[in-house]
């Protein structure tokens, strides 16, 4: 909240170095590194996980700000068990398995939960 107020009421501008300090950036890079380092991060989010749980972390984080960490615990575990039930909870597992990359098939059109209308919990069968 310091840093929040500080910036929103003085509307002084900041560094890169700053940024990081405050938390509001995750690195500092110089001019010629910043490409490569968005495209390598790209390519990790492209290539490394399955859609569905990358979907469901994201909604979970956002969500979570407004609950307890109880609640936040056990919404993880329950869309945890929907992630495992999908394919590429299978496809992971077998993946592991054979010590292999996994071929992700999975769909988050198809497999999201559903979610009762706007309620902050999903339905899961």
């Amino acid at each position: 909240m310091a840093n929040a107020a500080d910036i929103m009421l003085t509307g002084r501008t900041f560094d890169g170095d700053e940024a990081k300090a405050m938390g509001l950036a995750n690195a500092c890079l110089a001019g010629g590194e910043v490409l490569p380092t968005a495209l390598a991060v790209a390519h990790d989010l492209a290539n490394g996980s399955a859609p569905l749980p990358v979907g469901l972390s994201k909604r979970l984080l956002w969500e979570g700000l407004g609950m307890t960490p109880a609640m936040v615990g056990q919404l993880e575990s329950e869309l945890n068990a929907q992630v495992a039930k999908s394919v590429d909870g299978g496809e992971a597992m077998a993946a592991f398995r054979d010590r292999r990359q996994p071929n992700w098939t999975g769909s988050i059109s198809s497999e999201w939960p559903s979610w009762d209308g706007g309620a902050e919990r999903p339905v899961l069968d």
